[in-house]
């Protein structure tokens, strides 16, 4: 009993699988291969070179990353010393200030203590007025 035999590629999706592996295997897989033989065959130097370079460019990364942290600690110190100044300054304008509150205070009291003497004096003045005009009223009528 003879089998009738079956075409290898028929008209059905299991043909057209067998047909793309075959292609892939007889054509794809092998000039895959060639293109990463001559790839890894090519001038090594270059990629060396730019390997050597990525590293350099690491390390320069590094060394400007830690310029950035010393960067960032002198303006936090630096911010730390302004405002530890400004701290000061405001202490002494305060202080200033109170000291220029309380020599104003003692100068209202001295022109205070001046306009009493002042009273006093006009008073003093009025008062000696009026025992002149009464020692002229009392010569007077004695001279009667």
């Amino acid at each position: 009993m003879i089998q009738a035999q079956q075409p290898l590629f028929t008209n059905d999706p299991v043909g057209f699988i067998k047909i793309v592996s075959l292609l892939v295997g007889t054509v794809l897989l092998p000039l895959a291969g060639l293109v990463v033989y001559f790839l890894k065959r090519g001038d090594a130097s270059a990629l060396n070179a730019f390997e050597k370079d990525l590293n350099g460019l690491g390390s320069r990364v590094k060394a400007v990353e830690i310029e950035q942290g010393k960067l960032a600690e002198q303006m936090v110190s630096i911010s730390r010393a302004m405002s530890a100044d400004h701290e000061a300054v405001l202490g002494a304008i305060q202080r200033a200030s109170e000291q220029q509150m309380r020599a104003t205070h003692e100068v209202e009291v001295q022109v205070a203590r001046l306009d009493e003497r002042n009273n006093i004096g006009d008073a003093l003045a009025k008062f000696a007025t009026s025992i002149e005009r009464l020692v002229e009223l009392v010569v007077t009528r004695g001279d009667r």
